[in-house]
C-alpha cells in the first residue's frame, strides 16, 4: 500500500490541505452562507472574502472583506500583507479565538446536533 493521495478522493485530508495554505480567498459575486469560509477561520488561516458574501460568515480574527468592484490590486496587496505577517503560533491563537466565537454564534456541531435531537424527540412524542 502506498501513501499516495488522490486529490479527488481526499476528503479525509481537507484539514491538512487548509493548514497548508497561507491565505484562502473567496472572491464570489454571490454566496449564501459559505461554510468553507467558516472552516478557514476555525483553522486560523487568513481569509479574504468578497463584500457580496453574507456577513454571518464573519466569526473572528484573520478575515477581511474586500470589494469585488475595486479590481484585483486590493486583493493582491492584502494577500501579500497576510503572507508576510503569518506565524504558526499566531495562527493557533487565532484558531482558538475563532473557535470560541463560532461556538457562541451557533456554529458548534455538538450544540446543533443536541438541538436537532431535542426537536425531533419533541415532534416524535407529539404523535
Amino acid at each position: 500500500m502506498t501513501n499516495q493521495v488522490s486529490f479527488l478522493g481526499s476528503i479525509d485530508y481537507v484539514s491538512e490541505f487548509v493548514q497548508a495554505m497561507d491565505v484562502m480567498v473567496l472572491p464570489s459575486i454571490f454566496e449564501g452562507l459559505p461554510l468553507v469560509a467558516v472552516e478557514w477561520q476555525l483553522s486560523g488561516v487568513y481569509s479574504l472574502i468578497s463584500d457580496c458574501v453574507t456577513k454571518e460568515v464573519l466569526i473572528g480574527d484573520g478575515v477581511d472583506v474586500l470589494p469585488i468592484e475595486k479590481g484585483t490590486k486590493i486583493w493582491v496587496d492584502k494577500i501579500k500583507e497576510y503572507a508576510k505577517n503569518d506565524t504558526l503560533s499566531y495562527r493557533k491563537e487565532r484558531s482558538t479565538r475563532n473557535a470560541q466565537n463560532a461556538k457562541q454564534m451557533g456554529f458548534d456541531i455538538v450544540d446543533v446536533s443536541n438541538t436537532l435531537q431535542s426537536i425531533l424527540a419533541d415532534n416524535h412524542s407529539d404523535k
